[in-house]
């Protein structure tokens, strides 16, 4: 005996528009419009699947938010990686030329180039790092005397220093303690030093760092006797990352320098700022407790 065909039940127009939503949804799309009319089975569906594409929506943005700080903390290093890299081949170039003259200069451009070498292979521990967790390495916050760390900071950069025509000058409170990451701050130092000296109009540059407590608040501020940042309403967008004024349009760079310095800051627990002060002034200031819980 023949069986009667049967006809597929009509699917709805409700129907017809959650499928569409949900073949939008699987290509990243979580905007298309759902059935607002549905009934039955279709009003079901529409609500899980409502609930549903709101959690792969906020997934989505979680994902593309890690990324792009994954992407901005490597973009950040690798920034960070020229500055030894460039005095390790300028020393090493000068070795070749035979351009050292004497014992003392020779040991000197060595010993130029090993500190170099030093930082490089922190600075590719923390690009490791920022792979593996997405971002900016977390920083190790220990109990430390500012003024005796920097103090061996500008001893250990002396020779670089003067090769750059760049006097430091250091104005300390030698009984501040606060939690530092120190490799992390030498990051901050390393970057606003070379700002300095990239932006600068003359062929030498003043430098003075001041990090002293302030209303029992520790302050970090270094000051510069360069041009400054122009116009005024560009200091507001300093720390933005990528951001460069008009005026560094002719200067090589990234823009990514002081976005670093902010973010280690905020890391410490600390606020930073800049203004023009016959040049610019960048001062960081701490919690009282650096950011560790009392």
């Amino acid at each position: 005996m023949v069986q009667p065909v049967h006809s597929p039940s009509p699917v709805s127009p409700q129907a017809r528009q959650l499928a569409e939503a949900m073949r939008a949804a699987a290509l990243g799309c979580y905007e298309a419009p759902l059935p607002e009319e549905a009934s039955g089975d279709t009003a079901f569906l529409t609500k899980a699947f409502a609930s549903l594409r709101e959690r792969l929506r906020t997934d989505a943005k979680l994902r593309e938010a890690a990324e792009t700080e994954r992407r901005t903390a490597v973009s950040g290093i690798t920034h960070d990686l020229r500055t030894p890299l460039t005095t390790i081949l300028g020393y090493t170039e000068a070795l070749q030329k035979h351009l050292d003259h004497t014992p003392e200069k020779r040991d000197a451009y060595l010993a130029a180039i090993a500190l170099r070498a030093r930082d490089l292979s922190r600075l590719i521990d923390a690009l490791s790092a920022a792979n593996r967790s997405g971002g900016l390495p977390p920083v190790q916050l220990t109990p430390q005397p500012p003024a005796l760390l920097l103090r061996a900071f500008q001893e250990e950069q002396s020779g670089w220093l003067q090769e750059q025509q760049v006097t430091l000058h250091l104005e300390l409170d030698d009984a501040l303690v606060l939690p530092l990451d120190w490799q992390a701050f030498r990051r901050i130092l390393m970057n606003l030093l070379t700002n300095t000296i990239k932006y600068r109009e003359a062929p030498a540059s003043a430098v003075s760092i001041r990090f002293q407590a302030e209303n029992g608040r520790p302050v970090f501020t270094y000051h510069d006797d360069g041009p400054g940042v122009q116009p005024e309403e560009a200091l507001s967008h300093l720390f933005e990352p990528g951001f460069r004024g008009p005026g560094a349009a002719r200067r090589p760079g990234s823009g990514l320098g002081l976005h670093i310095a902010a973010q280690i800051a905020a890391a410490h627990g600390g606020r930073i700022s800049a203004r023009n002060e016959n040049g610019l002034t960048i001062s960081i200031a701490f919690p009282t407790t650096g950011g560790l819980p009392c």
